[in-house]
């Protein structure tokens, strides 16, 4: 998601902004278990350079554009007591090695049922070391870098990401972590590379004044602290290109004729604020100065988010149009929720049979009072039996955005019989549903059905749901809904989505059913639907639309949906039946039902999709299988457009004449 702050005249500029042996702690006191801690820096959606791709990106982090070649990933963990003021585990050291998982674990003895804060620090070094290379982390109180000024710009292996949580232990779950990065980066775009010409700059300055630099983070409060530059500050922080004429990035802007990257920076910002800062950005030729912007009015800066100031940025002149824009989560990477808010439940406005949500409280009311039971009936609220407005059915119009900021969902639950199902409607009216994570609290809760909605009867339309999370994930798990028995879903957006198994559940053959926009989908149509920007890890049917269609002896129809930048990983290898091999596909994972059922994909389009097979333990894996290649894998997708589908049931795939 992304806000555009602002698109000014220059003049009047106004801005918003391979690893180690592992290493054990062994149990000794009474009630100590051994705990397995996994930790995950946030995972590019696309391939690396070591992949073999070239792919780079400057809207990304150093997961994405660090050859991993010449440097690895390294892991610090240590575990504190609860108020983070005494050390229970000592720092320990992991590297990851090679492009292909951004994932580690540590063993460590603690004491069951008691709660413990853990951090952990993540930063490239070089390959094969452990030292430190761009940070000091001799204490994870007080990290602060240790380049010098001309050597800080455009580099992306200064990325570096860390996590501070205060967890209960339970051994048999174990503890599961993603990272963020304590920086906001800072990139400066032209749009003007061709114009310069022989003028084309070779080496760049930025000063930073009249603003907050921090210089150093708690990893274990999360706090950065600082100093205030005055005005006056002469500090310049330098790069020079390796080359003018060729690009150092490849995509996004960059994959553009006359687009190019020109300045990248990582700077340390404070926890959920936005930070105001100034600079002079001056581009040289050798040690001559061509051209210099002095920013004087306010850039956005925050931490995990990027800031692009893009224009004209050679060739202009005062009165070129330059834009400013934050974005909310980089590009293809994600994160746990920041906060975790909690909202009181508050009564919907109800006229007849229409029911209003306005609020975020109001969504959890009816959280709280769905149906969900077979006979269509829970409480004095809903009842469709109940009546005239009963029987009319209900319509759910969201008249709001809503942001949920992290809260810890639990899904809408609507079921009833069959022969009501077409009574009732959640109509989104066009607006967005965005910020919340289900499952963090365990695999084995009551709410192992997850999505926005659980199992819905009703059909859906016109509605976005942004930025969710789901860990934990074992079956019928969509950000829209786990289990979609309605009519229809229509008009729907889905957009940044990471759904994870735990490693227990990879490896089983009985998990999965997962899909960017529903888990398992009974329904009659999905039309003019979207999903971007998704990452998911399951055992099988995995779709980056739907896991799995069941048609359950009907004809059903997925039109006009489409599917981009998307990473499907599918881990369980089974060896009986293609339901396992090939049980992953752009669109739709698998499709099954009764004898005689049929799926169409009618004028369906999926782009950007990358296919991961196998688990981290898997001999040769995982592999990936780049976009295009389906069917050349023994365990891909056998469609460009779906995985599988069963001997009882058909998949149609039509595209509209050109």
């Amino acid at each position: 998601m992304k806000k555009m702050l602002s698109l000014l005249v220059l003049s009047a500029l106004t801005f918003a902004g391979c690893q180690n042996e592992l290493e054990t702690v062994s149990g000794g006191s009474d009630g100590e278990r051994v705990v397995r801690i996994s930790l995950e820096a946030p995972e590019a959606m696309a391939l690396t350079r070591a992949d073999g791709a070239k792919y780079t990106n400057s809207a990304k982090g150093g997961v994405t554009n660090v050859d991993r070649t010449q440097y690895d990933l390294r892991y610090k963990l240590a575990v504190y007591d609860a108020e983070g003021t005494t050390v229970v585990v000592e720092p320990m050291t992991k590297t990851v090695k090679g492009a292909g998982s951004n994932a580690t674990t540590f063993e460590v003895g603690l004491l069951e049922g008691q709660e413990y804060k853990f951090v952990a620090w993540a930063d490239f070094v070089t390959a094969g070391s452990t030292d430190d290379l761009h940070y000091n982390t001799t204490s994870l109180t007080a990290i602060s870098c240790k380049d010098a000024a001309d050597k800080q710009l455009n580099d992306e292996s200064r990325d570096a990401y860390f996590v501070t949580k205060n967890l209960t232990v339970n051994a048999g779950q174990g503890v599961s972590l993603t990272l963020r990065r304590p920086f906001a980066k800072v990139r400066v775009v032209a749009s003007d590379v061709n114009m310069a010409g022989a003028d084309m700059p070779d080496k760049f300055k930025i000063t930073y004044y009249g603003c907050q630099r921090f210089t150093s983070l708690n990893a274990v409060t999360g706090e950065a602290t600082g100093s205030e530059l005055k005005d006056d500050e002469t500090t310049a922080y330098t790069a020079t290109l390796a080359s003018t004429t060729q690009k150092d990035y490849t995509e996004d802007y960059d994959a553009k004729d006359g687009f190019r990257t020109l300045t990248v920076d990582y700077l340390l910002a404070e926890t959920d604020k936005q930070t105001k800062i100034h600079f002079k950005w001056e581009a040289l030729k050798g040690e001559t100065s061509k051209y210099t912007y002095n920013c004087t009015t306010d850039i956005p800066i925050q931490r995990n988010f990027l800031t692009t100031i893009f224009g004209n940025m050679l060739t202009g002149k005062t009165g070129v149009a330059v834009s400013v824009s934050c974005d909310e989560i980089f590009e293809g990477e994600f994160k746990d929720m920041e906060s975790e808010a909690v909202f009181a439940a508050t009564k919907p406005e109800f006229k007849g049979n229409v029911v209003y949500i306005r609020t975020a409280g109001e969504l959890v009311w009816l959280q709280q009072n769905a149906m969900n039971d077979d006979n269509g009936r829970n409480n004095d609220y809903f009842d469709l039996r109940k009546g005239a407005t009963g029987e009319n059915g209900y319509t759910f119009k969201l008249e709001n955005d809503i942001d949920l900021k992290g809260t810890k969902w639990k899904p809408i639950y609507w079921r009833v019989l069959m022969s009501l199902q077409d009574k009732c409607i959640f109509d989104g009216q066009g607006h967005t549903i965005r910020n919340f994570e289900c499952g963090s609290e365990s695999k084995s809760s009551t709410n192992a059905i997850r999505g926005l909605f659980g199992w819905v009867d009703f059909s859906i339309k016109d509605l976005t749901v942004e930025n969710v999370i789901i860990l934990n994930s074992e079956n019928w798990q969509g950000a829209l809904a786990g289990n979609f028995e309605g009519s229809t879903i229509e008009n729907c957006t889905v957009k940044n989505v990471c759904m994870r198994t735990d490693d227990g559940i990879a490896t089983r053959e009985d998990a999965g059913l997962v899909g960017g926009m529903v888990g398992l989908c009974s329904g009659d149509k999905i039309k003019d639907c979207k999903v971007e920007n998704v990452d998911i890890r399951s055992s099988r049917n995995v779709g980056g639309l739907v896991g799995c269609f069941s048609a359950d002896g009907r004809d059903c129809v997925v039109e006009g949906c489409s599917v981009s930048n998307a990473a499907l990983w599918i881990t369980s290898l089974g060896e009986e039946e293609d339901y396992y091999k090939n049980s992953v596909g752009s669109i739709v994972g698998y499709a099954t039902g009764y004898k005689g059922s049929s799926v169409t994909l009618k004028n369906c389009t999926a782009s950007d999709i990358t296919y991961k097979i196998g688990t981290q333990a898997t001999e040769g894996a995982p592999y990936i299988i780049k976009g295009g290649e389906e069917g050349k894998q023994e365990y891909g997708p056998k469609n460009a457009l779906y995985g599988c589908f069963s001997s009882s049931t058909s998949v149609v795939v039509e595209t509209a004449e050109p």
